[in-house]
Order: structure tokens, then sequence, then C-alpha cells
């Protein structure tokens, strides 16, 4: 495997030096994905120590030329670095936990595949005052699967099983543990979506922005890629919100846990518009509070596998904008016409675990959907919200599938029919109501193959 490995541009041009000393013998050897492939992580040295690996600060190498999207964490532009084309995204300081948080994903896990994107470098410049944070990575100029499947004039069934296959393929190693040295834990992204999933020059596709990941490490789990040694001794960042992620995309069960989190509907509003308000039947997620307690809680409060699975939910709604343009249909996206084109936490909650339009009245008994792990900090205002023990609601479940976009498509070819309806029920598996009966995103990218396999 080693063998084959080809330097890029990149690598060439970094440097190792050695300082003097003495060294034992149980001390890893230094690669790029060690923490003192950053020049800001590293000490400056004092003649004895450890070795250190120094290097041309990237971001003085690379040419921006134009920016190609902007999003949620900052701006993404396509560059030139050593004569080599590259994508930049770029942080603004304020930002900093999403980039230290994709850094540390990319650099302390093994995320070596080709439906991940590729990384290069991350760096740290100050820019007309400000500081500006820098993640290189490779560059794929058909951009993301949602551009993609929206300007394409049509999507053969090749091409749409091929894109669904890889992506699957990328979220299965993402999931999976590789044991060993330089081994790899499992990565829940949590912030599946055709916006961040690239599409590469030979039609496959590939994960991007792991700035919401969340890692499983051997003592539990974190938001950060690190350990949770780091996490109690406090140099860790805060884990990302319960509710991280992308609304369209969120899971049932997470989105029902909503409600009970934020303790019900809380009016701050004046009289005349609470008037309004019961006209128009409208209920603000602004208006929800937010305990305290909470924002101090570092504690996850779901089991890991349930991350997973929302993963899996999110990756069948992703299949479902493939397969829609597999239909000869225009591209839309999912729940496109079940809320609007922004949504709320609370219509999404409406449509997709209550089954109802999304302007219902709302209703603030919700029942627990699944087990929940909870910590000093965060067991009493789960018990205060729901108003009574929380055993007493881990095996409740909520008695609605919910709603979820259309499967139905026109009359075609018995031929094309077939496959189109195995890949539907692949689909369907995805996003069912109870995320314990999900498909694996191993299973998923398994019968992928051999969907496509059959129209090859």
């Amino acid at each position: 495997m080693w063998g084959a490995y080809r330097m890029s541009a990149f690598e060439r041009d970094w440097t190792f030096v050695y300082i003097k000393g003495n060294f034992s013998k149980h001390e890893k050897p230094l690669t790029k994905h060690s923490s003192t492939y950053f020049p800001e992580f590293t000490d400056s040295g004092s003649g004895s120590g450890k070795p250190f690996l120094v290097s041309r600060t990237i971001a003085r190498q690379t040419i921006l030329l134009v920016c190609i999207g902007k999003g949620r964490f900052g701006e993404v532009w396509r560059a030139v670095c050593n004569g080599e084309v590259v994508a930049v995204k770029i942080f603004s300081s304020r930002d900093g936990a999403s980039w230290t948080r994709e850094t540390q994903i990319y650099t302390t896990a093994l995320l070596s595949h080709r439906n991940i994107l590729a990384y290069y470098a991350s760096d740290m410049i100050s820019r007309g005052g400000c500081t500006q944070l820098w993640l290189v990575t490779a560059y794929h100029a058909a951009g993301s699967l949602h551009d993609f499947l929206s300007t394409a004039e049509g999507v053969t069934p090749q091409c749409g099983l091929k894109l669904a296959r890889s992506i699957a393929a990328g979220l299965a190693f993402l999931h999976s543990e590789v044991v060993g040295f330089r081994g790899k834990p499992p990565i829940a992204h949590r912030d599946i979506k055709s916006k961040n999933i690239l599409v590469m020059a030979n039609n496959e596709a590939c994960l991007a922005d792991f700035g919401l990941a969340l890692v499983k490490t051997s003592k539990g789990m974190n938001g950060e890629g690190t350990s949770d040694e780091a996490s109690e001794s406090g140099d860790a960042l805060p884990p990302a919100s319960l509710f991280a992620g992308t609304k369209r995309y969120m899971a049932p069960e997470i989105l029902a846990l909503y409600p009970l989190v934020w303790g019900g509907w809380v009016r701050a509003r004046t009289q005349e518009r609470q008037i309004d308000e019961k006209q128009s039947g409208e209920c603000d997620e602004d208006n929800l509070s937010i305990p305290g307690e909470l924002l101090e809680c570092r504690h996850p409060l779901l089991s890991f596998d349930v991350y997973l699975s929302t993963d899996v939910y999110a990756l069948g709604l992703v299949l479902w904008e493939i397969w829609r343009r597999c239909t000869g249909k225009q591209y839309e996206l999912p729940y496109y016409d079940s809320v609007p084109s922004d949504p709320n936490f609370l219509q999404m909650y409406r449509v997709v675990v209550l089954g109802e339009p999304y302007d219902s009245p709302c209703n603030t008994l919700v029942d627990l959907p699944l087990p929940m792990q909870v910590c000093h900090l965060c067991n009493h205002i789960l018990v205060g919200r729901i108003g009574a023990t929380l055993e007493a609601h881990r095996h409740r479940r909520h008695g609605g599938s919910g709603r979820r976009p259309s499967l139905t498509m026109e009359r075609r070819g018995s031929s094309d029919e077939e496959w189109l309806v195995r890949w539907a029920d692949v689909i369907a598996e995805c996003w069912h109501p109870r995320y314990t009966h999900r498909l694996s995103a191993l299973r998923v990218r398994k019968t992928l193959t051999v969907i496509e396999a059959t129209v090859s």
C-alpha cells in the first residue's frame, strides 16, 4: 500500500528538522498528521527534546483566485499553491472553534479515503487587521452535489448510482473503526447534506465539512477529535450543540428532543404580538428559553450509535435527491413541498416527527423518543422538563411515523422500474422513524454496489 504512495507538491515542501537530544525508543515517529504539523502548535525548541516539523507558511505560497462559495463558517476560494489548484476554506476568528475542530479531525484520525475530501494543511494569518483561519484541501471543479444536481440537464442511472454508492462508501469509512498503529476511531459527521458533498472528476463524490463531527474515543466521545483527558483538563473546545447541523436534514429523534430540552414555549412578546401569533397560528422558535445549566453541560446526551444513525437518516435524504433526478424530475431539496425554504426547528418537528403541516398549532407534550445519557448538570433539567423521572420515559416511543419525501415515480419501462424500486427501498430504510431500525452506512454501500452492477 505504501509503495504506491506518491508525494504531492505540498508534502515535498515540508522539511523535517531533528534537534539533538536523547529520545526514547517508544516515541512515535512524526507524520504530517501529528499536531506538530502546524507551526503555531510547535515549540521553538531549545536544543533537546522531541523532533519537530518546520514548514514555510502555506498562506505565503498560496494565491487566492476567486471566491467559489460562502457558508455558515466563512468563504471557500479557488487558489493556487506551488503550481497546484487547491481549495481554501477561510474562517473568521469568531468561528475558530469550527476550524480547530475540523483541523483536529483531519490530523488526529487517519482520514485517507478516496471518498473523503483530501486535506493538505491549515494555517493562521492576519490580513487587514483581522485574523483568518485557513483550511487547504483538494479542489473539485464540479462543485457540490447540490450544484451538480441542480444544474445538470439529466442524471443517468450509471452516474446517479455511482454518486450514491461513493457517498455511502465515504460515510461507511467515516463510521468505521480502524484498529492498530495510526488507526482511526469511529466518527459521526452530523451535517450530511448535498451542499457538504463534492463531485469529483470521475463522477464519484467525497464528503467534506467536518466542523461539527463527533469522535468516539476509547473512553467515550467528544466533539473535538481530542482525547477525553484533554476535555477534562479544560484545554479542549466546548462540544458542538446537540442540535448542530442543518435543520432540513435533522433526524426525527433529534427534532423530537427540541421541545423537551428547551422546556416548552416561552413568550417574550408584547400583548399585540401575542394576539397576532394566536391569529396566525405561528409559534416562533426564537421565543424558546435556554436553560443556563444546559449551556454549561459538556455531556453529549445521546449514545454514539444514535449519532451514527442520524447520519444515515441524512444520507437517505441525499440519496433521495439523486434518485429523484434519475427518475427524470427536476431537482428539489428534501421536504420542498412540506416546509418553507428556510424552516425552523418547530416546523421541521411538526412535519418530520408528528407528520402534521408545518404551520399546525404547537404541541408541547412530547414522548421521549430514545434513551438519553445524562450527567449531574443536565439530569435535573430533563427530569423537570418532562415532569417525571427520566426512567419512566426511557422506553416510550412516539406513535407517529412522520412525513418523508415522496418516493413515487412516473411509469417507466420494467427494467428501469426494478432498479429504481430497489433504490427507493434502500432510501426508505435509511429514514425509518426508529433509529434502531435503520441500515448501517456499510450495508447501504454494499446494497447500492449490487444495484449499480445491474445497470452498468
